[in-house]
């Protein structure tokens, strides 16, 4: 009995251990989440940030894909990426380019 006990003690300091560090990690998309919630895994710690967030399918995705979704969302007050600059091509390199896909000469590009 005394063995079920340990086990069950450590199984439970686990999954308390999870569920703060999960606090931490999102903390940077929703702030501190009140004490006042409840969570019985670290799962479930992504799965309501990623309904906060408004994650498409929060409900449904797998819980080792929460993290990684959450972690590709902007984070509030981080500033828009800046648009990268379009780069030209000189007619030296289309002309590689068709010798190398002679078909290429029948694309045109839409101006």
């Amino acid at each position: 009995m005394d063995e079920a006990i340990k086990v069950a003690v450590k199984g439970a300091r686990d999954a308390e251990r999870g569920i703060r560090v999960a606090l931490a990690d999102v903390k940077p998309w929703v702030g501190d989440l009140p004490a006042t919630m409840a969570f019985d895994s670290a799962a479930d710690v992504y799965r309501h940030t990623a309904g906060m967030l408004n994650i498409d399918g929060a409900k449904t995705l797998h819980p080792d894909a929460l993290l990684p979704v959450i972690k590709a969302q902007p984070r509030p007050g981080d500033k828009a990426p800046a648009k990268t600059a379009t780069i030209a091509m000189d007619s030296s390199v289309i002309s590689k380019a068709q010798k190398l896909a002679p078909g290429l000469a029948h694309i045109t590009i839409a101006r």
